[in-house]
């Protein structure tokens, strides 16, 4: 029954004319695809231009955007997009230290690509393909179980925020076209990032738009050295005082945590995630120092019926 409202359309080109502008063209007066769809369609319709090898370029670097991780959903605010879409975003916001909605990331991308990159389609695709890949191992770390290093646990701590917000931060410090963040620094900025955004759930500060502070951030660290990049991440949210990026002190949150009922105010995944991290820093796992049982408390399993008190 349904084959009888199928329709098909068939375009016959001449050998002059270009594939890829004719079906960038039909989109655009039709039923909008993703931002990954056009993006795809452009990078190929450029690859061919200059003359590269289209089949090894899809095998090597595009193939795995097709893959089940890059097609799941993500949200973006209340919309949710494929995950390859959300990361291309976030990917145009640190490079181009600039705002990008989900809506232009298209547009955006092909203004980034013609011109302000300095770079050939395959130079470009290239650095995508690299930077997907440190995205990926960041999201899929926080995911793991056993233990964690100190970004995968960042990355879990994140996910259960539900924030993305600094994700584009996260790509500006792992970037592996440039010189890699030592070690401390990069713990450093990431403690910073951490202690920020959980302060700001837990004090039930506004979380309404980060992306202002996010793109303040990333040109601040791309005006400095790689080698001070946690000091530059610490340094940046001390200075804040506004509503949407001042970063709670201690005596804010101790405040919140004895006065306000957080138990009915946040909801259980995040609470139990404070009180897994309460737990490791009563078992001894505090900055670089390893507990010494060596294990951190299981993430996610437990329920929360109750707080033992002090003493009876």
């Amino acid at each position: 029954m349904c084959r009888e409202r199928l329709q098909v359309v068939v375009i016959d080109l001449g050998v002059d004319e270009n594939a890829q502008e004719i079906f960038e063209t039909l989109n655009a007066r039709m039923t909008p695809l993703h931002a990954v769809d056009l993006i795809k369609n452009l990078v190929f319709q450029r690859l061919m231009e200059e003359g590269a090898d289209v089949d090894a370029a899809y095998q090597n670097q595009w193939r795995d955007f097709e893959s089940a991780f890059w097609e799941a959903e993500s949200g973006v605010g209340r919309v949710r997009y494929p995950r390859s879409a959300v990361f291309l975003n976030q990917w145009l916001i640190a490079r181009a230290a600039e705002e990008v909605s989900a809506r232009e990331v298209f547009q955006r991308f092909k203004r980034y690509c013609s011109g302000e990159s300095g770079l050939s389609m395959k130079q470009l695709v290239d650095r995508l393909a690299r930077a997907s890949t440190v995205y990926r191992q960041f999201v899929e770390g926080g995911t793991q179980s056993g233990p964690l290093d100190r970004l995968k646990m960042f990355s879990y701590r994140t996910s259960v925020l539900e924030s993305e917000a600094l994700r584009p931060v996260i790509l500006v410090l792992l970037d592996p076209e440039l010189e890699p963040v030592p070690p401390a620094q990069l713990r450093l900025a990431v403690d910073t990032m951490e202690s920020w955004l959980v302060r700001r759930v837990i004090v039930r500060a506004t979380t309404k738009s980060y992306s202002p502070v996010v793109i303040e951030l990333i040109r601040k660290l791309n005006g400095q050295p790689r080698a001070t990049a946690g000091d530059v991440v610490r340094d940046f949210f001390a200075s804040q005082t506004r509503e949407i990026s001042y970063w709670p002190d201690d005596a804010e949150i101790r405040t919140h945590l004895t006065t306000v009922p957080l138990y009915r105010k946040l909801s259980r995944r995040r609470l139990r995630m404070v009180l897994e991290a309460i737990e490791d820093d009563i078992r001894g796992w505090r900055g670089d120092q390893v507990a010494l049982g060596a294990e951190r408390v299981a993430r996610g399993p437990h329920h929360i019926e109750h707080i033992l008190p002090r003493a009876w």
